[in-house]
């Protein structure tokens, strides 16, 4: 047998969902919630909305360090003041 994954594994591991998967689970065993499977729906939210912030944020750092570059000082930090209102939301 060869070492190509099944698609359903490879999907699982794309972008670390197995991971995050994992990390749950044993989130969920580490506090034994009554309520498990709703505590890991939550708990999967919340992760998807950290994952969404961090991924804004590296967006508007390069948005403000492109700005610097153009020698646009002015204008990159009105932008990273307007970001960081926009994070904080």
């Amino acid at each position: 047998m060869g070492d190509k994954l099944h698609p359903d594994s490879a999907y699982v591991m794309q972008d670390k969902i197995g991971l995050v998967i994992a990390k749950g689970l044993s989130v969920v065993v580490k506090e034994k919630p009554a309520n498990p499977v709703d505590f890991f729906g939550k708990w999967l939210l919340h992760q998807s909305s950290i994952q969404k912030r961090e991924k804004l944020e590296k967006s508007l750092e390069k948005k403000v360090e492109d700005l610097k570059k153009k020698d646009s000082i002015d204008e990159a930090n009105q932008f990273k003041k307007k970001s960081e209102m926009m994070i904080k939301k």
